[in-house]
């Protein structure tokens, strides 16, 4: 689901809106624009008017630097200061918001796949062998992968047949490790991957 994200530029601030099918138009949220510079070096915590965000800079995504705002809008506060929350993440193109004065509207941007690098074949072609578990693998690299700040996932043969060690890559620098196993196997061949550690 994709969110209409409209952005208002100030000398000291940026007035936020969103617009989605599930939510609808949302409250204004207002930055100070020293929090978002502050976000170049570590995450930063905003509050406005009960509801808080989470920002920080995803470098070079996509070929682009773009501002992630993890939003939680809090509204219908009652007596006993308890209240209903929902949370909401955009992603916008940093130079969006950099000229004082910009008013406009941009879509928020998905997660895109990183690319999938097989450096040994062996169980590749165990898996390729078996309808049912190439499906099974296809749809799994396809789902579970979409992480924003990787743009690599190498793949090598792990012990157990059908099996893959992987490791995750952010523009050539390693970020983490595990396994795609297939589980619950069964004589056929048929069975679901999920990550292992």
């Amino acid at each position: 689901m994709r969110t209409l994200v409209y952005y208002s530029v100030g000398e000291d601030t940026v007035s936020i809106r969103t617009y989605s099918s599930a939510f609808g138009k949302s409250d204004r949220f207002i930055l100070l624009r020293k929090e978002i510079e502050e976000c170049a070096a570590h995450r930063v915590i905003a509050r406005d008017l009960g509801s808080f965000a989470e920002l920080r800079i995803l470098k070079n995504y996509g070929g682009r630097d773009l501002l992630q705002i993890d939003i939680t809008w809090i509204s219908q506060i009652n007596a006993r200061g308890e209240g209903k929350a929902r949370q909401e993440r955009i992603r916008i193109p940093y130079e969006c918001i950099k000229c004082v004065g910009a008013d406009g509207k941009t879509l928020s941007i998905e997660p895109t796949m990183p690319r999938i690098v097989f450096h040994s074949h062996e169980n590749l072609k165990q898996v390729a062998k078996n309808p049912y578990v190439r499906r099974q693998l296809s749809k799994y690299l396809r789902t579970a992968f979409r992480w924003p700040d990787t743009t690599q996932i190498n793949l090598r043969d792990d012990f157990t047949p059908h099996s893959f060690y992987f490791e995750s890559e952010n523009e050539g620098r390693g970020c983490g490790c595990s396994g795609v196993a297939l589980y619950n196997k069964n004589n056929d061949g048929t069975g679901r991957y999920n990550i292992c550690t």
